[in-house]
């Protein structure tokens, strides 16, 4: 059964060294356009931090579901009694398996008969790093987030960019911005998002939505949100959903948050409640390290740049060593 009233967290992960998995992605030839860096697969070797975080700072949680290929953690304790794994089989169809595209997987989490009609949605890179409550990811029994517009600046050659655009597209088909924005100005311009309200001051003259703010931390969501997405747009979600690796044209679950936001049905959130750092030179992880060290914010997220393997060993050794400074003892999702 479908619990409504509690929060569910939600984590996708993959083991690029198990053997079964690679033998699969090696039977795929990639398009050239396709993203396949390895920079979406390796490991950081700190999955651990995000469960440590998890019991520290989230004590209150409902359930954590693991979502993964199949594979676990040779650490992680399968027992937990608020643990679930997750494999892709187990609610996505046959047709879009095996899959190493992130966007499907997140696409479907409606699926999951036993997720929580509310729920969190962290990637690998995502970690909390101080005390939270459930009103910091709903409140007045809406997903908890922060509403500004904004125009892309990143190159691009990031997938990023295309991904938000998709995301923008469709809810400039269903919404009109100014009826989205004026009909719920309170959310739009709370005092808590600061300096971000200049920005959508600034874009309002827009016919359309332009972008709105994409501050790539957990993601909290309404499974209905979901069912109403997919009823209206099923046939681009399916085409997503059969690209086995993530390509520019590919919807993500971005086009749910925007639902969420141009509809309304959000509650405001400080900008500063996380942090995302894109770590592609030593200033920036310097600047990462600080962060969780200072726990200046509730979350951060720590994404892998374009680096070297050198630079990436370096880094994993900084700011897992700062993971482990705040979050040293083991949580009881580990053996």
């Amino acid at each position: 059964m479908m619990t409504r009233d509690k929060i569910d967290f939600v984590i996708l992960w993959v083991d690029d060294s198990d053997p079964e998995w690679r033998r699969q992605k090696m039977k795929y030839t990639p398009a050239a356009t396709d993203d396949v860096s390895e920079k979406r697969y390796r490991d950081w070797e700190n999955l651990q931090y995000f469960f440590r975080g998890v019991e520290q700072f989230a004590p209150w949680v409902h359930r954590v579901f693991l979502i993964t290929y199949g594979h676990v953690p040779k650490w992680l304790n399968t027992r937990h009694l608020k643990l679930r794994i997750v494999k892709h089989a187990d609610y996505m169809p046959a047709g879009c398996l095996p899959t190493f595209n992130s966007n499907p997987i997140e696409l479907m989490l409606n699926r999951i008969e036993e997720l929580s009609s509310r729920f969190v949605l962290f990637n690998d890179d995502m970690f909390l790093i101080k005390k939270t409550k459930p009103s910091d990811f709903f409140s007045h029994g809406l997903p908890c987030d922060s509403a500004g517009l904004n125009i892309h600046s990143i190159s691009p050659a990031k997938m990023s960019v295309y991904a938000s655009l998709q995301a923008t597209w469709v809810i400039n088909q269903y919404f009109d911005m100014k009826s989205a924005i004026f009909g719920n100005w309170s959310k739009w311009f709370a005092p808590c998002y600061g300096r971000h309200i200049l920005k959508t001051l600034y874009l309002l003259p827009c016919r359309a939505f332009p972008e709105i703010q994409q501050t790539h931390l957990p993601y909290s969501y309404l499974k209905s949100t979901f069912d109403v997405v997919w009823k209206k747009e099923e046939q681009e979600l399916l085409e997503t959903c059969s690209h086995r690796f993530r390509t520019k044209l590919d919807y993500s679950h971005w086009t749910m948050r925007n639902w969420q936001i141009a509809a309304g049905k959000f509650w405001p959130r400080s900008f500063a409640f996380g942090r995302s750092f894109y770590l592609s030179d030593a200033k920036e992880m310097r600047a990462c390290a600080d962060y969780i060290r200072t726990q200046s914010g509730s979350v951060v997220c720590i994404n892998d740049g374009a680096m070297t393997d050198e630079f990436f060993a370096e880094c994993k050794t900084v700011i897992n060593r700062e993971l482990r400074r705040i979050l040293p003892q083991k949580s009881a999702f580990e053996l």
